[in-house]
C-alpha cells in the first residue's frame, strides 16, 4: 500500500513552488479590516492564517488619517470622530451624495462575554466563512503532519505563534477606556461630514455615542508590546524564507490555504455590515440621496431645535431670525 507521503510526492513531483512562502508577506488588509470590524481579536484567530499577519497592528491606519468634523445637533457642539475603526466603517458603508443613517446601541451577541476565546461577528454566512477558514488551517496542518513535512510543520507553528502574539497585543491595547463624563439617559443625533461628500447621521444615547466616537480604540504600543510585534513580524518573514525547504505538497498546501483563507476572510468582512466597538454596535439603517448638500441641510434644520451647528459646519453662510423668534437658514451656502 502506497503511503500518504509517497502518494503526495508523486502527485506534486512536477510542480515547482520554491517561492510559495512569499505569499505570507503579501501586503493585504484582510486581517486589519476584520480586527477593525470586531474591535478585537480572539485566540481562535491564531488558527486563521492568511496573508497580512504581520500588519494586524496597523488596523488603526485604515481610516487613512481622516477624522471627520461632527456636530451634535442637540447641543451645537462641534468635534471630530477620534475612533479610527468607526471612521473606517463609515468610509465603507457611506456613499457620495448620500446621508447615511447609523444607529448605535448595546452589543447583544450571546458570546460577547468570551471574546478572547472566540469572537463570532456578523450574519451567519460571515460566521460560516470565518469558521471555514479556521477549519482550512487545521486541515492544512493535519496534511503536512500526515506527510511528515517537518519544515512545513515548523512554518505552520511559527505562523500560529505570530498570529497569537498579535492577538495578545490587540487585547492589551484595548484597555483605553476614557470617553469623557457620563451623561446617562441623554439622547443625541450627530451629523458627520466625511470626505468625498459622504454624510452621516448617527443617533443613540450620548454615552453609547461617546463609546464609539471619542477617546482611543487601541492605545499606542508599549516598549514590550513593540518587541512582541517585532518578534511576530520576524517570524512571518522567517516563514517566507524557510518555506522553500518543504516538500512540494507542503508548499502547495500552504499556498492553497493562504489563497482560500484570504478569500473566505474577505467575504466574511464584506458580509459584516455591523461595527462592534466597546460593547456597542454601529449599524446602517438607511441612506437617502440628495442632489445638493443644501437640500440635506434644510431638511435637517427643519427637524432640529438647534440651528447653530449648520453654521459652524459651514453648511450655510449665515442664519437669520424670523418674526416668531425661530431661526431659519438663508438660501446661501459655502459649498455644494
Amino acid at each position: 500500500m502506497v503511503s500518504a507521503k509517497a502518494w503526495a510526492e508523486r502527485v506534486a513531483s512536477n510542480v515547482i513552488l520554491d517561492a510559495a512562502g512569499l505569499i505570507a508577506i503579501a501586503e493585504l488588509k484582510i486581517i486589519q479590516r476584520g480586527t477593525a470590524l470586531t474591535s478585537s481579536a480572539s485566540c481562535c484567530d491564531a488558527l486563521v492564517l492568511c496573508p497580512g499577519i504581520h500588519r494586524q497592528q496597523d488596523a488603526t491606519l485604515l481610516n487613512g488619517g481622516e477624522y471627520p468634523m461632527t456636530a451634535n445637533m442637540n447641543t451645537n457642539y462641534i468635534f471630530r470622530i477620534e475612533n479610527q475603526a468607526t471612521v473606517a466603517y463609515m468610509q465603507t458603508v457611506g456613499k457620495t451624495g448620500h446621508l447615511t443613517e447609523l444607529q448605535v446601541g448595546p452589543d447583544q451577541r450571546p458570546l460577547r462575554y468570551f471574546p478572547f476565546l472566540l469572537d463570532l461577528s456578523g450574519p451567519p454566512l460571515a460566521q460560516l466563512c470565518y469558521l471555514a477558514a479556521l477549519c482550512m488551517t487545521v486541515f492544512g496542518l493535519a496534511l503536512v503532519i500526515a506527510i511528515q513535512d517537518f519544515w512545513m510543520m515548523g512554518v505552520f507553528a511559527m505562523l500560529i505563534i505570530a498570529r497569537l502574539l498579535n492577538v495578545v497585543i490587540i487585547q492589551r491595547r484595548r484597555d483605553a477606556q476614557w470617553h469623557g463624563t457620563k451623561e446617562p439617559g441623554q439622547y443625541a443625533s450627530l451629523l458627520i461630514l466625511a470626505s468625498q461628500d459622504r454624510w452621516f447621521r448617527m443617533t443613540g444615547f450620548v454615552d453609547d455615542l461617546k463609546a464609539v466616537t471619542s477617546g482611543q480604540w487601541l492605545r499606542e504600543t508599549t516598549a514590550f508590546e513593540s518587541a512582541m510585534e517585532g518578534v511576530a513580524t520576524m517570524l512571518v518573514y522567517l516563514c517566507a524564507a524557510l518555506a522553500s525547504n518543504g516538500t512540494q505538497v507542503g508548499k502547495i498546501t500552504i499556498l492553497v490555504m493562504f489563497m482560500v483563507n484570504g478569500g473566505l476572510l474577505a467575504v466574511s468582512n464584506g458580509l459584516t455590515d455591523i461595527l462592534y466597538m466597546k460593547e456597542m454596535t454601529v449599524r446602517k439603517t438607511g441612506a437617502k440621496r440628495y442632489n445638493r448638500r443644501l437640500e440635506m441641510a434644510h431638511e435637517l434644520l427643519a427637524t432640529s431645535k438647534q440651528k447653530d451647528w449648520a453654521l459652524k459646519l459651514g453648511l450655510v453662510s449665515r442664519l437669520k431670525t424670523d418674526d416668531e423668534g425661530a431661526q431659519s437658514s438663508k438660501d446661501s451656502v459655502v459649498t455644494a
